[in-house]
């Protein structure tokens, strides 16, 4: 398995802001994706391809419910959009499931 130099930086670049479990899932996934044992940018989950977003947006703070909700989505994106996805989506936030579907209304 070999990761190529360009994927290896934006994965060091990236914040990770929910630390060892997020690096771990990430690289998970990135394994199940990878071909021919090379892990390269279509590899990469879409919330590093899309570089680091910032907290601000349109130059004022966002609200905490709004950086919530944001996270909620980029992991339902990550996990899928599947009775199983928001599971783990769910686990990996650290909330219930019941929990992340109250979230979602």
């Amino acid at each position: 398995m070999k990761i190529e130099d360009d994927t290896m930086r934006k994965l060091l670049e990236y914040p990770w802001y929910g630390n060892v479990r997020e690096l771990e899932n990430t690289v998970e996934f990135m394994v199940n994706m990878m071909e021919y044992g090379i892990i390269n940018d279509k590899a990469l989950p879409i919330n590093i391809k899309k570089k680091n977003k910032t907290y601000i947006k349109n130059d004022k703070i966002r609200t905490l419910k709004e950086i919530e909700q944001e996270e909620i989505e980029k992991a339902i994106e990550f996990y899928g959009n599947t009775t199983e996805g928001k599971a783990e989506a769910a686990n990996a936030l650290g909330i219930g499931i019941a929990t992340l579907y109250r979230k979602l209304k």
